[in-house]
């Protein structure tokens, strides 16, 4: 089934992503907490530095950490090239400032004692550690960003693509309807022209019955195939005010298949088409069968016309493959895909065969 667009969701950047977002500052305490649990079960068998310089460097490195994801954030729209450049210079520069913040903190709260020798270069001890320690925060948000750029644009791309065969369905759709009114109100006008007010009733009855159903669905969904078979045969009845007693139409229809969801309208023009090539253009008239069954994986829609009259055989000029069956065949490609597929035939010279098969499982690939 082509689902509307309205029920896709609202395509969003993640929170966790956003430092404007509470759903970041989650994620980055939970991130430098483990870290700061990492640290000192690696240094369960040394002589560990003492607790508060642990707490320090992972306090300064959550906030370094979150200005670095404000930096990200303002050039996240830049060109990839520009972001992967300015994402790696400030990486080092905030690691480097990580580093001397708590470098700081540690000589001037934490140590007892000011170092004897202390100058500048204390600052700046282990400086290019805390690089690559911050690195793997830098290497993750960015891979994270990209990833929910490809699932945005993924998403995305499904709703252009739903919108697609939305728009495609309901023109296929539209050009059902006026070619099958065009020839109702045809008939209507021949119905009056003989002044036969009894049958242009009954046909304009069965008219106002079959156009509630059709317009009561949207073209973009299936129905079960047994309401599809229904008005299919509201549609027969207006034919048959047509055409009286020459025209006869079967139905076969297998219970086991009645449920299965096919798009509305799909079987009018082809039993339009076969109408017309063995009834209307016969003087005799003709027969029309319509079978559903299924076979191993698929359901197979026969739509079967044969005239009366031997007189001259079928041919390819005679039968036809017009803008009914091309029709049928695009909707049935914006519906299944590859799971469908329509094969038009002469069989033994004497009948016209349409054959639609869907694949049962189709909507499960």
């Amino acid at each position: 089934m082509v689902q509307s667009t309205k029920a896709v969701k609202r395509i969003v950047v993640p929170n966790y992503l956003n430092p404007y977002k509470s759903a970041f500052y989650v994620w980055q305490t939970v991130i430098w907490a483990f870290y700061w649990v990492a640290t000192r079960i690696v240094w369960l068998p040394y002589t560990a530095p003492p607790w508060e310089f642990n707490v320090a460097s992972k306090a300064t490195g959550f906030l370094f950490s979150t200005l670095l994801a404000f930096l990200f954030w303002a050039h996240r729209n830049k060109e990839f090239r520009t972001r992967i450049l300015v994402g790696l210079i400030l990486s080092a520069t905030t690691g480097l400032l990580w580093r001397i913040s708590y470098n700081a903190i540690d000589i001037h709260l934490i140590q007892q004692t000011l170092p004897v020798d202390l100058s500048v270069r204390h600052y700046f001890w282990h400086a290019s550690i805390a690089v690559l320690q911050l690195l793997p925060w830098t290497i993750g948000y960015f891979l994270l960003t990209y990833h929910s750029k490809f699932v945005v644009q993924k998403e995305r791309a499904q709703v252009a693509e739903l919108q697609a065969k939305e728009a495609q369905l309901k023109l296929l759709h539209l050009q059902i309807s006026p070619h099958f009114l065009f020839n109702v109100l045809n008939s209507l006008d021949t119905l009056l022209i003989k002044e036969d007010i009894k049958e242009s009733r009954v046909m304009l009855g069965k008219l106002s019955s079959f156009l509630r159903q059709s317009l009561s669905n949207n073209p973009v969904e299936t129905i079960p195939l047994l309401q599809e078979i229904e008005r299919a045969k509201i549609y027969v009845d207006i034919e048959t005010v047509r055409f009286q007693d020459r025209l006869t139409v079967t139905w076969d229809i297998a219970p086991d298949v009645e449920s299965f969801r096919i798009p509305s309208l799909i079987l009018q023009p082809l039993l339009e088409n076969a109408i017309k090539h063995s009834v209307s253009q016969n003087i005799h008239g003709g027969t029309v069968a319509v079978s559903a069954r299924k076979k191993s994986r698929f359901l197979l829609l026969t739509i079967k016309n044969q005239s009366r009259s031997d007189d001259e055989p079928l041919n390819e000029k005679t039968t036809g493959l017009g803008i009914g069956l091309e029709n049928t065949e695009r909707r049935l490609q914006a519906t299944y895909g590859g799971k469908a597929s329509l094969k038009a035939m002469i069989v033994g010279g004497r009948s016209f065969e349409v054959e639609i098969s869907i694949e049962l499982e189709w909507d499960k690939a």
